[in-house]
């Protein structure tokens, strides 16, 4: 990406909650609900950490439909599960997957399940330790977590632009791995984004509260085709990048 770009506009705390938004985030409809970003779920409850410690602090919300909150709460569970699942990821991660996971999963354990039948046994090498450590890789909804980042990704662009992103949004979790011979390319394509958007918002600042469960930066005008590019970060081991992108413009023949 070019070095072209301008100054982002940081909210301040008086903007941390938009009440006055006479839309809900993601669509036209009049909002009846607030709607965290990202889910609440994904951030442990003080219950379930040690004395004295909050990672529920300042959580942004949007005003929302019941559609784009509520109901697609399942969605939310699912989008927690194979963030937490990365080995990847912070204590804070596996902490939340071992308390409040677990149990949503004792309760309702149909969904692992389905997900262990199709298990595969991998190997992650820590090349910096050199250590060879043993774990599982289980398949993936694609569509259904693009579009969870892609909701995000709105709400994310309306909170700090106040209105609509009217245009497309491409999501690039760098956390899922294909591990099929024809997913080399993909797998090559992630890295080679990641690194290029790590660079584009060096310079950006790191928003989010608790980092230990989610943290962003954002930077706009990267490049022509693209508005804006967010650079998000979950329990500091699970990246996803959200790309804005402009529509083509058609010359006059």
């Amino acid at each position: 990406m070019s070095e072209r770009g301008t100054e982002s506009r940081q909210p301040t705390r008086d903007d941390r909650s938009l009440k006055t938004a006479s839309t809900c985030y993601a669509c036209d409809a009049a909002p009846t609900t607030d709607e965290h970003v990202p889910p609440r779920c994904l951030f442990p409850e003080a219950k379930n950490l040690p004395p004295g410690m909050d990672l529920r602090k300042s959580l942004i919300t949007v005003r929302s439909c019941e559609e784009h909150n509520t109901v697609k709460s399942k969605d939310d569970e699912y989008l927690r599960l194979m963030l937490v699942m990365n080995a990847a990821n912070n204590v804070t991660a596996r902490a939340h997957f071992g308390n409040k996971v677990m149990s949503g999963i004792t309760r309702r354990p149909a969904l692992m399940n389905q997900l262990l039948e199709q298990q595969v046994a991998v190997y992650i090498q820590d090349l910096d330790a050199d250590t060879t450590e043993k774990t599982i890789a289980v398949p993936v909804d694609m569509p259904r977590l693009d579009r969870c980042f892609e909701l995000m990704g709105n709400a994310l662009y309306f909170f700090h632009f106040k209105r609509h992103w009217t245009g497309t949004v491409k999501t690039i979790p760098h956390f899922i791995v294909g591990l099929d011979a024809e997913d080399r390319n993909g797998n090559d394509f992630s890295r080679q984004v990641e690194c290029v958007v790590d660079q584009a918002v060096a310079n950006s600042e790191q928003l989010g509260e608790n980092p230990e469960v989610f943290s962003y930066r954002y930077r706009e005008n990267p490049e022509p085709a693209c508005a804006v590019v967010m650079a998000l970060n979950f329990y500091e081991g699970s990246k996803v990048t959200i790309l804005f992108e402009k529509a083509a413009q058609t010359i006059p023949g």
